[in-house]
């Protein structure tokens, strides 16, 4: 008797994106049912979701139903996201840190990103001459950056926390540390051959990124 082949298909890139785009409304969810237990950064935590959910679901809309043309105005609300969450995860990763002139290298950092990605907006949107090779800069430096931030601040509350496991900003720092970690390799080679073969590495690190952050929000309540 002849045996039945099985055939699986393969997750397309565009598939795997689409997986991450509505992935992100699933910590969103628990976030909502958190709010009234969090302080000034979990606010902004929720905005940093919420932000990445319209801007990616704005994408998705262009292309599955809108015209390719429409992704210039995405290219906006994209830039102007990544920004945010460049800024947020510096100030989350300091928040937990405690060292002298914290505040002032803090500082430095922000403003330093600030002036990155305004020129990343100028050369990208206003004059209309992007630069690929600076844009890999940035999100590598961003990504970089932020993996050793959170890393140290991971360190940090370990040693100043009992139960880690129980403690919500563990889990989601450790999703942080986790995309940024996996991901700025990929943004490096970006704009290469080898970067867009390797990009379905960093969609993977956004999604498992969701799920610490889902756990985290679980184990939030009142105290933290």
């Amino acid at each position: 008797m002849a045996t039945k082949t099985h055939r699986y298909r393969r997750v397309t890139p565009a598939q795997l994106q689409t997986i991450s785009s509505l992935a992100i409304w699933i910590p969103i969810l628990f976030a909502v049912f958190k709010l009234k237990t969090g302080d000034t950064k979990f606010r902004l935590f929720i905005i940093f979701l919420v932000f990445g959910a319209l801007v990616d679901s704005f994408g998705m809309i262009i292309y599955y139903f809108l015209s390719n043309e429409l992704f210039d105005y995405h290219e906006v609300f994209q830039i102007l996201y990544l920004w945010y969450e460049c800024l947020f995860f510096v100030w989350l990763c300091f928040f937990f840190l405690n060292f002298q002139q914290k505040i002032v290298w803090r500082n430095i950092l922000l403003i330093c990103f600030s002036g990155l990605f305004i020129t990343e907006f100028i050369l990208r949107i206003v004059i209309s001459s992007p630069n690929d090779t600076y844009s890999s800069f940035i999100y590598s430096f961003f990504l970089v950056t932020s993996s050793f931030l959170s890393a140290f601040a991971l360190l940090r509350i370990a040693e100043n926390t009992g139960e880690i496991l129980r403690y919500s900003w563990f889990w989601i720092l450790s999703g942080i540390f986790i995309y940024c970690f996996s991901s700025f390799f990929v943004d490096m080679l970006s704009y290469t051959a080898i970067g867009r073969g390797i990009w379905s590495i960093r969609v993977l690190a956004n999604i498992i990124q969701y799920g610490f952050f889902v756990v985290g929000l679980l184990k939030m309540n009142k105290a933290q």
